[in-house]
C-alpha cells in the first residue's frame, strides 16, 4: 500500500517556490500552501478533537479573530516547518473566535465552544496549546511561540521518543 505521507512532502517541495518568491501573499495564504501538502491525509474539516485522538498532535491556535496580530505571528513562524510539523504529525488548528478558521483544518463550531470552556479560553484571548496523540494538553503559551520550541517540546515526548525508535514503514 502506498504511503500517504510520500505525497506530502512531494507536495510541500513544489509549494517551496511559491514561499521564496517576492509575493505579497499574506501569512495566512502561505501557511495554506505549505498545508495542502498535508491535504492527503488531513482529516475533513470541520472535525472534532476526538477524531484526532491517537492519530495526530493538534496545535490548537486560539485567537479573537482570523486577523489577530499573534495569530498571523504564530502562523508566520511556523510557515516554513510545515515537513517538521508533518513529520512530528503536527495539525494546525486555529479556532478564532465565531470565525471562519484560517487553517486546512478546523472544528465544529460546537467542538470550538468546547474547546475554549474546556481550556479556559476566554474569547479575546490569544493562546497557542499543544495537545498530545492521547489528547491531554503538553504545553500552553499566551504569545507566538517558535517551531524550534514547538519541535523540542515534542521531541522530549515518550510517545515521540518511541516513534523515533520505530518509524512507520514508508
Amino acid at each position: 500500500m502506498p504511503n500517504p505521507r510520500h505525497g506530502r512532502h512531494i507536495l510541500a517541495k513544489s509549494c517551496a517556490p511559491w514561499l521564496e518568491a517576492p509575493t505579497r501573499l499574506s501569512t495566512v495564504a502561505a501557511v495554506l500552501l505549505t498545508t495542502l501538502a498535508s491535504a492527503a491525509q488531513t482529516p475533513t474539516s470541520p472535525t472534532t478533537l476526538a477524531q484526532l485522538r491517537d492519530t495526530y498532535r493538534p496545535l490548537l491556535l486560539f485567537a479573537p479573530s482570523p486577523e489577530d496580530p499573534a495569530l498571523q505571528a504564530q502562523l508566520h513562524k511556523l510557515k516554513d516547518n510545515a515537513p517538521g510539523l508533518h513529520e512530528r504529525d503536527v495539525l494546525l488548528i486555529a479556532i478564532p473566535f465565531h470565525n471562519p478558521a484560517p487553517t486546512d483544518t478546523s472544528l465544529t463550531p460546537e467542538d470550538a465552544t468546547a474547546a475554549r470552556r474546556r481550556f479556559g479560553i476566554a474569547p479575546a484571548d490569544f493562546t497557542v496549546l499543544l495537545l498530545g496523540k492521547d489528547g491531554g494538553e503538553k504545553f500552553r503559551s499566551t504569545k507566538p511561540i517558535s517551531f524550534e520550541k514547538l519541535r523540542d517540546t515534542i521531541d522530549a515526548m515518550p510517545m515521540r521518543r518511541q516513534e523515533r525508535r520505530n518509524p512507520p514503514n514508508p
